[in-house]
């Protein structure tokens, strides 16, 4: 089944800023098989998950590329794995591991 990526709103920051942490979503998002819909918020946190929503900051844009998609991966892997919030130190470790073997697999880094 085809991963199904819906921006559901981009609600703050600059256009170039919405852009740069939606092309990072979008790249990893493709990869990963999971169904998720995107909203990026101004918020200090960077990003969580309710298990179909993934909201990723806006301030996202001040980080590095390979950071945005890890973080984004990170949320992907959360929904992928079905973990639901509060998450524990191990879902954590998972949601972390799976993450590292997507962007590995997409050549987006090396292990």
């Amino acid at each position: 089944m085809k991963a199904l990526l819906l921006v559901l709103a981009l609600l703050t920051g600059t256009a170039q800023a919405q852009e740069a942490v939606r092309a990072s979503f979008a790249k990893v998002h493709r990869l990963s098989g999971a169904h998720a819909v995107l909203v990026v918020v101004n918020t200090d946190t960077l990003g969580w998950t309710d298990g179909r929503t993934v909201y990723l900051s806006s301030r996202l844009d001040l980080e590095s590329r390979i950071a945005r998609e890890f973080i984004a991966a990170h949320e992907l892997a959360h929904i992928r794995l079905g973990h639901q919030a509060p998450t524990t130190k191990e879902q954590e470790r998972e949601a972390d591991e799976d993450a590292v073997r997507l962007l590995v697999r997409a050549g987006l880094a090396t292990p």
